[in-house]
């Protein structure tokens, strides 16, 4: 008992204390000790069939999940969801290791997550989630893939981005916050509902019109995906106080909203 508790001491102290949440979510898939595929959590399931049973891909998604790639294309039938997958799986191989960086309970039964996926050539794959469960079953409800690169942005640039939007939302200048804040062809998410569009997200926003209506924006995370692609979860205060989830794309060298869910 000494021995152990003077290695565990040595270990902490010696190679850091990394946060509890990162170091039980990353997963080399050589150490999962069970054979059974329910008694894996659901990314692990997700990288098993991906690697072993690609033409069951579906069967850990909702039906009418949502994919997105990195440039907004949306791919919401099982044939276009198991058509990229395969694709996917054709130029980059079998996955070795998949870790969650950040999940957050958004209800009971729905959570967002930021993480990423290793390939065998140790290529990085930043991941995007909306996850539901269903009768007992945790599927993915919304999805974007990206393939992630080593760089460093400046985050200021995003947050003058977002005290835009809040400003131009609580000034109730609907049109002009999505006009000049979300991408042209930008996504809005909403409970199994797919708003595409800038005319038809204004459309949607009509609520924001009511003079009492104030929103504040604080961010959880902030994950860099790539020099152009960014991936955030946060907080609403005001007349909504739920979690929202930000997708941000550089157009032009101004960040924009380029998926926007609650």
């Amino acid at each position: 008992m000494i021995l152990l508790f003077l290695y565990c001491f040595l270990f902490t102290h010696i190679n850091g204390n990394p946060s509890p949440e990162v170091f039980h979510s990353l997963t080399t898939l050589n150490s999962i000790k069970t054979t059974n595929l329910s008694e894996r959590s659901p990314n692990e399931q997700w990288v098993y069939i991906f690697n072993n049973k690609i033409e069951s891909i579906n069967s850990v998604y909702l039906p009418n999940a949502v994919l997105l790639s990195s440039s907004g294309v949306i791919y919401n039938t099982e044939a276009e969801r198991k058509d990229f997958y395969l694709r996917l799986k054709n130029r980059i191989g079998k996955i070795k290791s998949i870790s969650s960086t950040k999940n957050i309970d958004v209800t009971p039964d729905q959570s967002y997550e930021i993480g990423y996926f290793l390939n065998s050539e140790n290529k990085k794959f930043a991941h995007l989630i909306i996850w539901r469960k269903v009768n007992g079953n945790v599927l993915r409800e919304l999805e974007m893939v990206s393939e992630s690169e080593n760089v460093t942005i400046d985050m200021k640039s995003i947050g003058e981005a977002r005290n835009r939007w809040m400003k131009l939302c609580n000034n109730h200048e609907i049109k002009e916050l999505v006009s000049k804040v979300y991408f042209e062809n930008a996504i809005y998410y909403n409970n199994y509902r797919v708003v595409i569009g800038t005319d038809n997200i204004t459309s949607e926003y009509r609520y924001m019109n009511n003079p009492a209506y104030q929103l504040t924006l604080s961010p959880i995370i902030l994950e860099t995906v790539t020099e152009s692609l960014v991936f955030e979860i946060g907080q609403c205060a005001g007349s909504y106080a739920g979690k929202y989830l930000l997708v941000w794309g550089n157009l032009s060298g101004k960040w924009r909203v380029m998926v926007d869910a609650n």
